[in-house]
């Protein structure tokens, strides 16, 4: 059981997208010229202002990581493990801000790239494929949905990263007030 649970985290990223994918094609196929539709509309200018409100939103918290360090080097009775312990967690949050704010941008680059593609025809160059499910507008559009999808689930990640970081900013504050507590009631 330990095995398959390791091969799932291993592959965790990869089984999401592929899972987002077929259900995305599946929704496509629904009915595909007004997935098509509203996708298009939705897309671009969404995921442009999500994407500017996530940047904006890590912007300012990362700007109160400043104040975290100076929480972390005022707190004097924190033992070298914990310290350790504090900084490698704000580095793998961080490190996963900054991965999900370029998958981000990453996306949004491959959906207007997906829409010029898509409402470009390049003479004497047809869609290889001839199978009915696979048009050039459920493909592409299947494509875009997911990654329209996984946009969401990025920004998810990015809030989730960033109330983690918040509850290490509160555990620190917390913590320098119960000393600060306890050292006024041995001084009494």
């Amino acid at each position: 059981m330990s095995s398959l649970r390791k091969i799932i985290m291993k592959f965790k990223k990869l089984i999401l997208v592929v899972l987002v994918f077929v259900l995305s094609y599946c929704i496509v196929l629904m009915n595909p010229k007004a997935i098509s539709d509203l996708v298009q509309s939705f897309t671009i200018s969404s995921l442009g202002i999500l994407t500017g409100l996530l940047i904006g939103a890590i912007g300012v918290f990362l700007g109160s990581l400043g104040n975290l360090y100076t929480l972390l080097q005022i707190k004097t009775e924190i033992n070298f493990q914990e310290l350790t312990n504090f900084l490698k967690f704000i580095r793998n949050a961080v490190s996963e801000l900054r991965q999900n704010v370029l998958f981000v941008i990453f996306s949004i680059a491959a959906v207007l790239l997906i829409t010029l593609f898509k409402r470009i025809d390049i003479p004497n160059v047809r869609w290889p494929i001839s199978i009915e499910y696979l048009t050039k507008e459920i493909s592409l559009t299947s494509i875009m949905l997911c990654f329209v999808v996984l946009v969401f689930i990025a920004i998810i990640d990015s809030v989730k990263a960033m109330f983690r970081l918040h509850s290490i900013y509160e555990k620190i504050i917390q913590d320098t007030l119960n000393r600060d507590e306890n050292m006024n009631s041995q001084e009494d």
